[in-house]
């Protein structure tokens, strides 16, 4: 079986969609195991969609909870870096995936993934790119990448321009450059003779895009919004995947209305969740307002409702769960923060919308709202008495109508090419595809001087640890005196250059090398192996950590900055070390220290490990040096020496 991953980030109109479609395809090809990975906080809707399904929580939430996500939706789909733990646990979720999915907030840590991966990337989205090309982009990209821009301007690349500049642009940002190579260790501008711009799906319905466009058009730059919402024209359009109408019976138990009151429905998605609804008193007060001069109550879905806001009987409040595709049919007309799963939503049930926009596309929508005449846009709350007063007159009513029963099999569509999908061979082997128990960073070969076959996790690490030993000698300064035949302990080994160089420069007769994490032993091997032609006689490979008496000891394991592992009871010393001594650039901090774990290691006193003469009499030799890199432990270490 092929197991496909579903990533979904954004609010829970932008995540819902595409849980439609992996509910469906769980149950529709029995090639396939589905994963669906979304925010943990939407959870309960995300399995209600798709029980079968394994669902995959992140951490990371909805929304960054700070005024610049509404500012600019740019900063949802991240440019600038601020979700460098999302990304981080959307590989940790979906790296096992056969075929990956996506929506469009996550398709650039996706898009990374899938070139790490060489499996396909399918991006189904319920709403139109919505973020814009920087007015610098174009003039930065030729200044900088004047190779690749010349083979994508004389079309020798699998991507065009044109995907660049309508929706793939992000992915060339200097943010996700550090993702690729810090984290996924890809070169930071993907091979576009290689890379196959995704497939990508709308889910929007036909008629409501004829009047986007009008409605854009029609739109000074000054207009409703001040974001270009596009099409790519590469895109295929299908119509709206809507969620399965019907809701659970205590759901529908709890409807409070008689059948013949058709209430108005309010809701503001997660808008209202989020508490992103800047004065939700002042909106609820001139809703109560409305509803009395248009003679209606309210159905009310607000997560802050208080019992005072239900006093006089005109707001209802009805469960948050309770699904728009039963509820919107039992009403007359739906008050809402215009986000587009809502928008076709009341198109779906054929009844007026009056649109109240908070941030993001909700502008623009409104505005295609108002201008398709099946509901109406207000931007004050003092206009909301009218706003709804005019959608609910026979006019709108009847053009809303028009557009009920338009429902197409768009969900069924997207399935099916998601199995066409997993038909297709890979296009081309890949040992961290296929081989899933792999570590995320794997040793890669470095460049040092005169270090031939040298690896490492990280060539940055790798880099600046060979700088300390071979050229600032920082562990034999000026007054630390070396020859030729001195023996030499190396207590914290690393990736082995202090032992290299004890045996290169400093003619050591005797190494004893000390390593407690297993991945960072194994590479000492390797590297010393390696650097000194395979001639490791008289050099002792310790794999244990040092300390006052034998046992085991925990540590914590950083497989992207190895060197900076260190035992449990030092963590503290350490992280703050590595975030707040400005050791490390710390836009790459959470890369570097993404996937730590916990090890159980041996621990032994230092002079049971030191070496002895050769027959095996006497007491150990001579230490000439005794070199120690514990990271905070280093009065253990001497704790274990025999006086």
């Amino acid at each position: 079986m092929k197991r496909i991953v579903f990533v979904a980030l954004g609010s829970r109109g932008d995540v819902q969609p595409l849980a439609v479609i992996a509910g469906r395809m769980a149950v529709s090809d029995e090639r396939a195991q589905v994963a669906f990975s979304s925010h943990e906080e939407l959870s309960s809707v995300c399995q209600r969609l798709a029980p079968r399904a394994a669902f995959r929580p992140l951490a990371a939430p909805c929304f960054l909870g700070d005024s610049q996500d509404l500012e600019n939706p740019v900063c949802v789909v991240d440019t600038k870096g601020r979700r460098r733990q999302e990304w981080i646990q959307v590989i940790q979720t979906a790296r096992d995936a056969d075929l990956l999915v996506c929506n469009l907030f996550a398709m650039p840590p996706c898009i990374h993934l899938a070139d790490k991966l060489s499996v396909q990337l399918v991006v189904c989205s319920p709403s139109l790119v919505p973020y814009r090309l920087p007015d610098t982009f174009e003039s930065v990209f030729q200044q900088e990448l004047p190779d690749i821009w010349e083979a994508v301007m004389s079309a020798r690349t699998c991507v065009s321009w044109q995907d660049i500049c309508e929706w793939l642009w992000p992915i060339f940002t200097e943010a996700h450059g550090q993702f690729r190579e810090h984290f996924l260790q890809l070169p930071t501008i993907p091979d576009l003779h290689q890379l196959e711009p995704p497939k990508l799906f709308f889910g929007i319905d036909a008629m409501l895009l004829e009047q986007a466009r009008e409605a854009q058009s029609a739109m000074s730059p000054q207009g409703a919004s001040s974001i270009e919402w596009s099409l790519p024209s590469s895109s295929i359009m299908l119509g709206p995947w809507y969620a399965q109408p019907e809701p659970p019976l205590d759901l529908r138990a709890a409807w409070p209305f008689a059948p013949e009151e058709r209430p108005v429905f309010v809701t503001f998605g997660s808008m209202g969740q989020q508490n992103l609804v800047a004065d939700p008193a002042a909106l609820l007060g001139s809703l109560r307002d409305a509803l009395r001069a248009c003679g209606k109550r309210g159905a009310v879905q607000w997560p802050t409702w208080t019992e005072s806001d239900g006093e006089d009987g005109t707001l209802r409040r009805v469960p948050r769960d309770l699904s728009f595709g039963w509820s919107f049919p039992l009403c007359c007309c739906v008050v809402h923060h215009g986000g587009i799963g809502t928008v076709s939503e009341c198109l779906r049930a054929g009844i007026p919308q009056v649109v109240v926009p908070v941030a993001y596309d909700q502008p623009f929508w409104g505005a295609v709202v108002g201008r398709s005449g099946v509901g109406t846009c207000v931007r004050e709350l003092s206009d909301l008495k009218d706003g709804m007063v005019r959608a609910l007159s026979s006019g709108v009513a009847e053009r809303a109508a028009a557009y009920k029963g338009r429902e197409e099999e768009a969900v069924a569509q997207v399935c099916s090419a998601l199995s066409e999908c997993l038909s297709d061979p890979p296009s081309h082997p890949n040992t961290w595809r296929d081989d899933k128990t792999l570590p995320l960073r794997q040793p890669r070969p470095v460049h040092l001087p005169d270090l031939p076959g040298f690896v490492s996790p990280s060539s940055s690490e790798a880099a600046w640890v060979y700088s300390e030993v071979f050229e600032q000698r920082v562990y034999t300064p000026p007054g630390i005196r070396t020859w030729p035949g001195m023996n030499i302990v190396d207590v914290g080994g690393g990736a082995g250059l202090f032992t290299i160089f004890a045996r290169k420069v400093c003619k050591a007769n005797f190494i004893t090398l000390i390593e407690p994490a297993h991945e960072s032993f194994q590479l000492c091997v390797h590297n010393v192996t390696a650097a000194l032609g395979g001639s490791v006689d008289r050099i002792s490979f310790q794999e244990c950590a040092c300390g006052a008496d034998d046992g085991e000891s925990r540590l914590l394991f950083f497989p992207g900055l190895p060197s900076n592992s260190c035992l449990d009871e030092f963590e503290s010393l350490k992280r703050s070390h590595i975030a707040k001594d400005g050791a490390f650039n710390p836009d790459l901090v959470q890369y570097l220290t993404a996937s730590e774990r916990r090890e159980t290691v041996a621990r032994r006193r230092l002079s049971s490990l030191l070496p002895r003469p050769e027959g095996g009499g006497g007491g150990a030799l001579d230490v000439s040096l005794l070199k120690i890199d514990a990271e905070g432990a280093e009065a253990r270490v001497l704790e274990g020496v025999d006086e």
